[in-house]
């Protein structure tokens, strides 16, 4: 069995660095009983956008798969793949022909959830630093 493990990094995604999504992904790998044996192979994108699906590793992961020289792909999540829904969809759908258009939806819209989550939360920690709030953890070290 081989397994390739994918991680891709925007330029304006600090916390998503590639050796985090690697380390994530690798620990989820080693508690599976079926992939013990299994070849694992590392494809990433650093500084490229989810928005464009042409970026060289992913392109290598996707030929390989249609080689069939990969039977298992993980990511740490599948924003990691792309930005475009729809794309990642067909992806991740066995059955390219047929659209579950709620499963689509609750895609799109989990991940309208999570930035919309995320703003709400930076412009909560940007008020209170502009109210002189306390913003970190202070204790016994």
């Amino acid at each position: 069995m081989r397994i390739a493990c994918y991680a891709r990094k925007s330029n304006d995604k600090k916390n998503e660095s590639i050796e985090n999504q690697f380390s994530v992904i690798d620990a989820y790998i080693s508690q599976q009983n079926d992939f013990r044996y299994a070849e694992i192979l590392h494809f990433s994108d650093d500084g490229f956008t989810g928005v464009n699906i042409r970026r060289e590793a992913f392109q290598e992961l996707l030929t390989r798969v249609r080689k069939r020289e990969i039977d298992v792909i993980v990511v740490k999540d599948l924003s990691r793949l792309g930005r475009n829904y729809l794309d990642v969809y067909k992806l991740t759908d066995s059955t390219e022909s047929t659209l579950d258009l709620p499963a689509a939806l609750r895609a799109v819209l989990n991940e309208y959830y999570l930035i919309e989550a995320s703003e709400k939360i930076r412009k909560s920690c940007e008020a209170r630093i502009r109210n002189g709030e306390h913003m970190g953890y202070i204790g016994n070290l």
